[in-house]
Parts: C-alpha cells; structure tokens; sequence
C-alpha cells in the first residue's frame, strides 16, 4: 500500500508539473492542427495541455474551443484554440485560432510569417487592437494585438493569430 501510495504521488505530481509548462504553439504546428481531423486534433492538443472546453454545433458549422493553463513569468496565464468548420452549399472552409499573453510568442509568430515569404496585405489600427492581415499566394494569415486596461490601470496584451483553410 505505502508503495501504491508513493507511486500515486509521483504521478500526480508529474502531472501537475507538465500542466504548468508553457503551453507554446508554433505556427507551423497550427497549420499542421488545422489539417487534421477532430479526435487526431483533440490528442494532439491533450498531449500539449490542452482540454476541450466547449462545442457548438449546428448543420452547417462545428466549433470547438480548447484551452490550456499555465505559468507566464511568475503568473498564470491561459492559451486558446478555437477551431472552426463551416460548410455551405457544397464550399467548405475552416478556420484557427490561437490566444496567447506571451509577447515571445508574438515575434515567433513575426518571424514565421516573414521567413515563409508572407507579406503585409492590410493593417488596421483602433483604440485598443491593431489587426494585421498577411498574405502568400491564396493564404492568409490575419494577426490581431489587443489590450485590456485592469481597474488598477495595468495594461494585459493579448495576441491571436488565425489561419483559414
């Protein structure tokens, strides 16, 4: 039993410290999400930290939101992915988006789009976000940067890249 015990400990504390990992995606990893199909995408993002936290579903569209938890810097902090399907009189498209506070991410994501020759299609600035548009050929790549001012005036950035397919 002691033995039972001890084993349980480890496991459970093993797990603990893999759900507390950064839960970094990089952008070729979405493309790669994006083409898959949903259980292959659900392990796929289980085995990154990630759980299925809600569908929708109607005729027509299928969502499907993931979410993972963990630490940024000394914080905790949340990463997304919203996966999207729709399909209408014979088209059918698909769309990915990824949430991240982690500003590191965002030069990676920076550096993806210039290293795989995508290039700058449309910006538009507001008041709180700036909303990017990349394009290579037929795909697109729309990036969007936005802020949310907490009551004690601390500003918390937050950074979404989405793919189509």
């Amino acid at each position: 039993m002691r033995t039972y015990m001890r084993l349980l400990f480890f496991v459970l504390l093993l797990g603990f410290s893999c759900k507390g990992m950064t839960q970094i995606m990089p952008v070729g990893d979405l493309f790669r999400v994006l083409e898959m199909g949903k259980d292959e995408m659900k392990d796929y993002l289980a085995s990154r930290g990630y759980i299925l936290s809600e569908t929708d579903s109607s005729d027509q569209t299928l969502i499907r939101y993931y979410t993972a938890l963990g630490k940024l810097d000394s914080s905790s902090s949340v990463w997304s992915v919203t996966y999207q399907q729709s399909s209408y009189k014979g088209y059918e498209g698909r769309i990915l988006v990824y949430r991240t506070y982690n500003p590191d991410e965002l030069s990676s994501f920076q550096s993806y789009i210039s290293v795989n020759g995508y290039r700058l299609s449309e910006s538009y600035k507001k008041e709180d976000a700036e909303e990017i548009f990349y394009r290579k050929e037929d795909k697109v790549i729309h990036l969007t940067k936005t802020f949310h001012q907490l009551e004690n005036g601390k500003k918390v950035y937050a950074y979404a890249i989405e793919l189509g397919g």
